[in-house]
């Protein structure tokens, strides 16, 4: 059996900096919540689902 990821979770402290960027030029340019954790999916649902957390 193949092992996958579920979910992978990054802490950052611009969070919504660092969504924008896996939004706009590493995946489809989806849009996300202004607060909290940023959820991103794979659009190929395939890999992990990606959350963002903020930190400070």
């Amino acid at each position: 059996m193949t092992a996958r990821f579920k979910d992978l979770a990054l802490d950052a402290n611009d969070h919504q900096a660092l969504a924008d960027w896996w939004c706009r030029d590493a995946l489809t340019g989806d849009t996300r919540p202004e607060d909290g954790p940023v959820p991103i999916a794979d659009p190929d649902p395939r890999g992990p689902l990606i959350w963002l957390n903020p930190v400070r």
